[in-house]
């Protein structure tokens, strides 16, 4: 589970200054990027020897022609809401993640549940008992999301469901679990 700050407000452009540094009178030091200077769109360097125009948005620097919705493709404004995803790449505001649970978009922080569930800290609790689930272990089904307490009840209950159910099949089919072909 992770949970990471989803709307970023701190963009602009800039102008990443890579010109030669002078170190004493007559000596210059050539500053390098390293590699977290790449563009997270197309993971060249942001800028190349002399600098470049780049678009600074959550600790990451992209080209111009990179800052773009990873989804749809569509370039993003500097003024549109914007959204990093867990690979550190860019959502617009149409193809913002939903929530699991109340299925709206999620505009500031974000829990991710793993396999493509996502969820609002709000929304994100247990479906029986309603208890927050922010830093504790949890079950998933397809359906909704549990405690582990209430996950393990479920599951109690199911297999029984399960048991009762084969029981009855041997009964009905002579003791075997299903009939034959």
């Amino acid at each position: 589970m992770a949970s990471i700050p989803h709307r970023i407000t701190n963009r602009e452009r800039t102008v990443l200054d890579l010109h030669p540094k002078k170190i004493a009178a007559d000596s210059f030091e050539l500053t390098t990027l390293d590699d977290t200077r790449r563009c997270p769109g197309c993971k060249l360097p942001a800028a190349g020897r002399k600098g470049g125009l780049v678009i600074a948005c959550g600790g990451s620097f992209f080209h111009i022609d990179c800052y773009s919705c990873k989804k749809c493709r569509t370039p993003i404004a500097l003024d549109d809401r914007v959204s990093l995803d867990l690979d550190g790449l860019l959502l617009c505001e149409d193809c913002l993640h939903k929530c699991n649970i109340c299925n709206l978009s999620i505009l500031e922080l974000i829990i991710y549940g793993g396999n493509d569930s996502y969820y609002h800290p709000d929304c994100f609790r247990c479906k029986e008992c309603n208890t927050p689930l922010d830093e504790r272990r949890f079950g998933k089904t397809s359906r909704s999301i549990y405690c582990m307490e209430c996950h393990g009840k479920r599951v109690i209950k199911i297999k029984k469901r399960l048991q009762r159910k084969t029981e009855r099949e041997k009964r009905a089919y002579g003791g075997i679990t299903s009939p034959k072909p």
